[in-house]
């Protein structure tokens, strides 16, 4: 049988978005924990990702650290399913003016590698060199 056929055989036409597990030792400090804290992500659709990775990069098309780490609490901020960092009660707690401000508040660091996995979990797995031209391609 053909990957056509196969296809074509298919009853479910549409795929669930994947989930993964990050512990979490900034929250473990704040919630006082024995033990790091697991958060929820989940993937998220390749056209979102792209737009947001796509903010890593100035109007000139060159890649800004401070770009990257805001579109990476972007990232993880869009992601997270618990904790929702959405949660107007949590924002507020927490005086953050939006999800992302909140993610950077509470995991720190850790977003880096919370929004890399995002990323592979999302089936993307750029390195920086491998962006720049993925911006260029999507820009041209």
């Amino acid at each position: 049988m053909s990957i056509l056929d196969s296809l074509l055989s298919v009853k479910e036409t549409t795929l669930e978005m994947q989930q993964g597990v990050f512990k979490s030792k900034m929250l473990q400090r704040f919630l006082k924990a024995e033990e790091p804290i697991e958060v929820i992500y989940s993937e998220l659709p390749s056209k979102r990702i792209k737009t947001l990775l796509g903010k890593q990069f100035d109007n000139k098309g060159n890649f800004s650290w401070d770009n990257a780490q805001r579109t990476k609490a972007l990232l993880v901020a869009e992601s997270l399913k618990d904790p929702y960092l959405r949660d107007e009660r949590l924002l507020e707690k927490f005086d953050s003016a939006t999800p992302a401000d909140l993610a950077e508040k509470l995991f720190g660091m850790e977003i880096i590698e919370l929004s890399d996995r995002i990323c592979a979990l999302s089936g993307i797995t750029l390195g920086e060199e491998e962006a720049q031209k993925e911006f260029e391609e999507i820009k041209n």
